[in-house]
């Protein structure tokens, strides 16, 4: 099974330097993963997405990843990195 990796930083610049807040794996396809509000209580994050699988990903309050233009590709072992906001959930998708 695929597998999206998705590390987070806290007042991370463009090089993601140091150890990473907090870090999960989500089953593509699959569930969501939450981005959790550490105790310094800093809105924004920066993640790093990897995949195994070449996927689609999107993120918001309540994102639905499609293989349409509202979702960004992600192609497998090539990590991106995206600034996001605490508590946004990130949908996963495979791309056929």
């Amino acid at each position: 099974m695929a597998t999206l990796y998705i590390d987070v930083w806290i007042d991370a610049a463009q090089t993601l330097i140091g150890r990473p807040v907090q870090n999960m794996a989500v089953s593509i396809p699959g569930t969501s993963a939450v981005i959790t509000n550490p105790a310094n209580g800093k809105a924004r994050r920066r993640v790093r997405l990897y995949s195994d699988a070449d996927c689609f990903v999107k993120w918001g309050t309540s994102p639905t990843a499609t293989g349409g233009t509202d979702s960004i590709p992600l192609g497998a072992d090539n990590p991106e990195s995206f600034d996001i906001e605490t508590g946004d959930k990130i949908s996963v998708i495979t791309r056929a």
